[in-house]
């Protein structure tokens, strides 16, 4: 359970470091349209729909837990690679989407593996815990991305600094990697037996 809070406290962070600072980049570091900076809000929609269609049918089959891991390499150093950017070029749309995929995957089963790592009878504590990280995160992330970005102006002139943004969020993810290396070996089985009544 302690993994797990760690864990979301980092995914919660880095999306709200993200959430909140993504438009900034894209029209502040940079200098793009507001029409442009929504069709990146629109790309990172429709990774995060495509996983909500498919995360819980990987998870169903593989694991909910080993699903966030490998999707977490994808999500946390597709984030990374994201500092490099000084400048817009149109086939960022595609990685866009593939990260956003990674990212959707990894937030849509989070939850799904809280429930499955703790009994049925302590779920409402687990939930009240899992949702106070989400806090801590939502408190933490954009402030330090914030300082962050400020800290990097001077030594990322191209961007104001704001490119410094996607390394604090990808380190954030792949920093939780190692958490999910237990949470993996305790997720339970959900081989469930049916019983078919006898007439």
């Amino acid at each position: 359970m302690r993994r797990f809070l760690l864990a979301n406290s980092a995914w919660e962070g880095a999306f709200a470091a993200a959430r909140t600072f993504v438009v900034l980049y894209v029209i502040d570091g940079l200098h793009q349209s507001k029409v442009l900076s929504s069709a990146v809000l629109g790309s990172v929609a429709v990774g995060y729909v495509i996983a909500a269609i498919f995360a819980g049918r990987l998870g169903d089959r593989f694991g909910l837990a080993r699903v966030i891991f490998f999707a977490s390499f994808i999500y946390g150093g597709g984030c990374v690679a994201g500092g490099f950017a000084e400048q817009w070029h149109d086939w960022y749309f595609g990685l866009i989407v593939g990260v956003s995929i990674a990212g959707g995957t990894v937030m849509t089963l989070a939850w799904g593996l809280l429930y499955k790592i703790v009994p049925v009878e302590h779920r409402g504590a687990a939930s009240g815990l899992a949702t106070t990280t989400k806090g801590i995160g939502l408190l933490v992330g954009a402030p330090v991305a914030g300082l962050a970005i400020d800290l990097a102006g001077p030594y990322f002139p191209a961007t104001d600094g704001y490119q410094v943004l996607w390394p604090i969020c990808g380190l954030a993810i792949l920093g939780a990697i190692p958490l999910l290396v237990r949470l993996m070996e305790i997720e339970p089985k959900t081989n469930v037996d049916v019983e078919v009544p006898v007439v």
